[in-house]
């Protein structure tokens, strides 16, 4: 196995175990190209919003969202009222959460409330959206929640060459 690692003053450090050889002698010429051609992808790259919730501010329930398109990277997720947003790689699933603190009531115990949505691939432009589950201090039931968690927009991504 070996990995390529620089100390702060450029030299190169060699470490040896009865298990694995590490070589770490760095090669700077071949890190710097390695960097050029990342951001030359990330410059070249295009995002084209690929569906769009025509109703944010109502509840989402389970459903199958198709995508405009199936040409893309990785797709972008985005959420309304600013709740996270989240990106996965085309083929895989996407699993949204978000957590928060909240008072039950006068004299109760403050909860973290977890709030999770799944986004699971089916081909590469439809995805099954799960309700949005909650869970919280000693609550084991799970309850749906599809006032929360609603998805707002989703982009595909290309990176560029």
């Amino acid at each position: 196995m070996a990995v390529n690692l620089i100390n702060g003053d450029d030299t190169a450090i060699n470490q040896t175990n009865d298990d694995i050889q590490i070589d770490f002698s760095a090669n700077r010429s071949q890190q710097i190209t390695q960097i050029s051609n990342d951001i030359t992808m990330l410059k070249n790259a295009s995002l084209k919003k690929l569906w769009e919730n025509e109703t944010p501010s109502a509840t989402f329930g389970s459903q199958n969202i198709t995508l405009t398109s199936g040409d893309y990277d990785y797709l972008l997720f985005f959420f309304v009222n600013g709740l996270g947003s989240g990106m996965t790689l085309k083929g895989n699933d996407y699993k949204h959460g978000f957590a928060w603190d909240y008072n039950g009531g006068s004299g109760s115990t403050y909860y973290t409330a977890c709030y999770r949505r799944n986004f699971l691939y089916v081909n590469d432009t439809t995805y099954n959206v799960s309700d949005c589950y909650v869970r919280w201090g000693n609550n084991t039931s799970n309850p749906t929640v599809n006032t929360e968690c609603i998805p707002l927009a989703i982009y595909g991504g290309k990176l560029g060459g």
